[in-house]
């Protein structure tokens, strides 16, 4: 599965599922990469060719602009706290009165919870400076891990399909 994150206060997770789609997420890192100005995201999205690409998002700016659209979806993002369950409940609410289908899925920034640690110290480093004085910006929380199919499905037990979505999203790109 080839994609990107892209954004920066709005954020939307971009997936090629052809080589169209390739192609048209290269175009649309470039023009975010080399635009002056912050580009307005749900504009940029809209003009993408919908059937080569897949949109995840939980933002509510993009979700409205999107709305219609097809292979479009509400991301509800995994949580470990009480503020992430509340932003993932906003989405789905928002997802049930857009009509948009909603798909669970998790930022994964190392495998296991164990390596929050290692990711720490390599964050100190990029930044230049040390573990004691890493700004928490700098570093993701320990939230960010690879979880299981079945932690999935427990985490989004009440929204029948959103991790099948997943799954089906990944088995829809095929980039050779």
């Amino acid at each position: 599965v080839l994609g990107a994150e892209v954004g920066d206060t709005e954020k939307a997770v971009v997936l090629a599922r052809n080589r169209d789609g390739l192609s048209s997420l290269n175009r649309l890192i470039s023009a975010w990469h080399l635009s002056e100005e912050t580009p307005d995201l749900p504009s940029l999205l809209a003009s993408l060719p919908q059937e080569d690409l897949f949109i995840l998002s939980p933002s509510p700016k993009i979700l409205r602009r999107l709305q219609g659209m097809k292979n479009v979806f509400a991301e509800l993002l995994a949580y470990d706290e009480i503020q992430g369950r509340r932003r993932a409940e906003s989405t789905l609410s928002l997802s049930r009165s857009l009509n948009i289908p909603a798909v669970a899925t998790a930022r994964v920034h190392f495998e296991s919870p164990r390596d929050h640690e290692v990711h720490r110290l390599l964050s100190a480093i990029r930044s230049g400076t040390t573990l004691g004085s890493l700004p928490p910006m700098a570093a993701v929380s320990p939230s960010f891990y690879f979880r299981s199919e079945a932690g999935m499905r427990r985490m989004f037990a009440e929204i029948p399909g959103a991790v099948d979505r997943s799954g089906d999203i990944a088995s829809a790109c095929s980039v050779d």
